[in-house]
Order: structure tokens, then sequence, then C-alpha cells
């Protein structure tokens, strides 16, 4: 039953949480001429920085492995955080789209199975286009989900359990 509901809920959840475009600042008067005493910097990317150490890549996406975010928990899974680049972009629903991922996830490398955790995605220019985060009780009642045998996202999590488990 989760199997079902689980996409739908995250696409929508993904869908609620997208951040709003900036409303342009007011004009300025034109009576004062204004002087900056900073040279102008283009802006910052906000992807998040992280000693990201590529696992796989292909023609469709480009997978990084954040080593110092990789943690073994007591049940034996790994708690991952994985940067997804994507040369085009990908639809949240019908109205948002992204070319990078950073998400979180609990991966079981004995079974391929995945748990997701929490992610943020971001345009190409890197501001957030929407995020989501699941609670521990939320985390408990989830099903383990297996990518298809032969995507991408399945051969990505065999290249993250082969770096972790070495």
């Amino acid at each position: 039953m989760y199997r079902k509901i689980i996409p739908a809920v995250m696409a929508a959840a993904f869908a609620a949480l997208a951040v709003a475009p900036i409303a342009p600042l007011a004009a300025q008067s034109t009576t004062h001429r204004v002087t900056r005493t900073r040279p102008r910097t283009p802006p910052r990317s906000s992807v998040p920085a992280g000693a990201w150490s590529s696992v796989y890549s292909d023609a469709s996406v480009k997978v990084a492995l954040d080593t110092t975010q990789t943690r073994r928990q007591s049940d034996g899974t790994y708690r991952v955080r994985l940067r997804w680049q994507y040369p085009t972009s990908q639809m949240i629903g019908t109205r948002h789209a992204y070319r990078t991922m950073v998400d979180s996830k609990l991966i079981d490398c004995a079974t391929q199975g995945i748990k997701p955790i929490s992610a943020q995605t971001y345009d190409a220019a890197g501001k957030p286009v929407a995020a989501y985060e699941s609670t521990d009780a939320e985390l408990a009642q989830l099903d383990w989900a297996k990518r298809p045998a032969g995507s991408s996202a399945a051969k990505a999590y065999a290249a993250v359990c082969g770096r972790i488990r070495k």
C-alpha cells in the first residue's frame, strides 16, 4: 500500500514546499546617487558544501557521495548524503524543475533498499526549488524502496554501497 502512496506524497510535498520567488526590490529613489564601496560579486550557489566524492556517472546523471556525512547505523544500514546532478531539468509535478538534488537517505547495501530522509533541490543557477524531510516516525513506517534493476539510480546505489563498504 505504501509503495503507491509514498511517491504521490513525495511529489505533493515537493510541490507544497516549493520556494516562492523573491519579489523584486522596490525601486530606489532617483534623487540620490548610490555609490558602491565593494566590488559586485556574482551570487553564489546555495548548493551545500561537502566532501563530495564521485561514485557514479552516465549520460543522464552524476552522483557524488559526501564522505563526511556517511554513518553506519546499528542495524547495519548506512545514512548517506548524495548529490545528484542532471544535464537537463527534472520536473517536480508540473510547475517546478531542478538540476541538482542533495538528499539524505538510509541505504541497506545487502538489499539495495533505500528510505528517503530529506532532500533539497536546486535550479541550474543553484537557487533552492523545493525540499522535504521525513520524521523518524515516518521513516519507521516506510517500506524499503528499490529502484528498477539496470536503472541509473540502481547503478548509483550499488556504486555508493561499493564505496562505503571499502
